[in-house]
């Protein structure tokens, strides 16, 4: 309970109230420095002892944002909820499908590799993730929920405190090293008269929701002017940088696309840059999918058959993935051109999971199911008999209603005539 009294006097009413003593002076500092450098653990407020990665939001800068490239070889393309710039004819990156594990509602990751060709490997690489809730709220802090504090709180609109979870800088100071030293007590008190115990409360409440929602993992937060929230986490493979892109909805959904990016690779650099300062929030919407067939449809033929085909193509089917003839089609088209097996890698493999079969045309790499292998075989014999009724004039001068019982009268008659052959005394049957 001492603790408790001591965090509460000294965060709500240390500067508000008059007189020399020090304590009261600076009360609101040294308890704010006190929550930062050690943490809070009782029934008002839970709190870990704060990191430099979780204090020191900032927003992007034009380190973070110019990319001198070749503006011709990118192309922004509508990829399942964003505009995502995308290198289509680019002379280092070479575009690879990149097909993930089940979200939500039965959809996939979707997204793109860019390899180096020289050496095969990955130096970008980005997917869609599945929305989460996001609630700007800490109601399981009683500490928040004093009148005094939630005063504060709820004068900040969402807007306000959603940017303000990225970009702001909770330690008070450029200085990480300072937060670990004695140092830090006096400097905090050296603000007292620039910033006031109301902003202290705010930024405790910044905190909380950043450890809730980020944790330990991260390494870095960034902020946006397109609305966009970078949260950097500590990568499995210290040779790349793991990025989470963040936008938020009305509805405190947010959308996230996962980024992966070499580092001190300059395309990869490149790249980063490109997404930072060009990517947007734009919605899936079925129609989407039209816009960029017939975009990849003007395309000239070796381009329509190549990297550049599949790129308009595969983001054309990121808006109705469950529609298989878009993915049949992207199979069909990368197996006409030259050397894109590299490409079709992953959407075989997608393809024969999903439908049980890879939609190759191709006899050396066709993979299918015994279901799907039998399946096929049917409707190559109907097409074929189909045909013989046809080159055999078998029509009559019928007349029907619609495709259906055109096909049923053309199998009957196909059937009737191979009935008729058996019959035949030159024909051996066989039971």
């Amino acid at each position: 309970m001492k603790k408790v009294l001591i965090v509460l006097i000294t965060l709500i009413f240390g500067c508000m109230v008059g007189g020399t003593c020090i304590f009261w002076k600076y009360g609101a500092h040294l308890g704010y420095a006190w929550v930062i450098k050690n943490g809070q653990k009782n029934k008002y407020l839970q709190m870990e002892k704060g990191n430099w990665e979780l204090l020191a939001g900032e927003s992007l800068n034009g380190s973070d944002l110019s990319a001198k490239d070749a503006g011709s070889a990118w192309k922004n393309l509508h990829f399942s909820d964003y505009l995502i710039p995308i290198p289509l004819h680019h002379p280092i990156y070479v575009i690879v499908p990149y097909i993930g594990k089940t979200m939500k509602k039965g959809v996939p990751q979707m997204g793109f590799k860019f390899l180096a060709p020289a050496k095969d490997s990955t130096f970008v690489f980005f997917h869609t993730m599945s929305d989460v809730g996001f609630v700007l709220r800490a109601d399981d802090q009683p500490f928040f929920s004093l009148p005094l504090i939630w005063d504060v709180i709820s004068q900040k609109t969402s807007e306000e405190i959603w940017k303000d979870l990225f970009r702001k800088n909770l330690a008070l100071t450029s200085s990480p090293d300072i937060i670990s030293s004695s140092e830090y007590y006096k400097h905090l008190a050296r603000m007292e008269g620039r910033v006031s115990w109301r902003e202290l409360a705010y930024n405790l409440y910044l905190l909380c929701l950043r450890q809730k929602y980020f944790g330990d993992s991260t390494l870095k937060l960034l902020w946006s002017s397109s609305g966009m929230g970078v949260f950097e986490k500590k990568a499995t493979n210290s040779a790349y940088r793991d990025e989470v892109y963040h936008f938020r909805l009305e509805d405190n959904r947010i959308k996230r696309l996962y980024l992966r990016t070499k580092r001190g690779a300059n395309p990869s650099d490149v790249y980063r840059k490109k997404l930072n300062s060009k990517m947007k929030l734009k919605l899936s919407y079925p129609g989407a999918s039209n816009i960029l067939y017939i975009e990849s449809k003007s395309l000239d033929y070796e381009k329509r058959i190549g990297q550049e085909g599949m790129a308009y193509r595969f983001a054309a089917w990121t808006h109705v993935v469950e529609n298989k003839n878009f993915l049949e089609e992207i199979i069909l088209f990368l197996e006409k051109g030259k050397n894109n097996m590299i490409q079709l890698a992953p959407l075989y493999e997608y393809a024969l999971k999903k439908y049980g079969t890879n939609f190759s045309k191709l006899d050396n790499t066709r993979k299918e199911s015994g279901k799907v292998f039998l399946e096929r075989k049917i409707g190559d014999e109907q097409k074929k008999q189909i045909q013989d009724a046809i080159t055999e004039n078998a029509m009559d001068g019928e007349k029907f209603p619609n495709n259906q019982d055109k096909v049923d009268y053309l199998l009957r008659k196909a059937k009737e005539s191979k009935k008729n052959s058996d019959k035949r005394d030159d024909i051996l049957t066989v039971d």
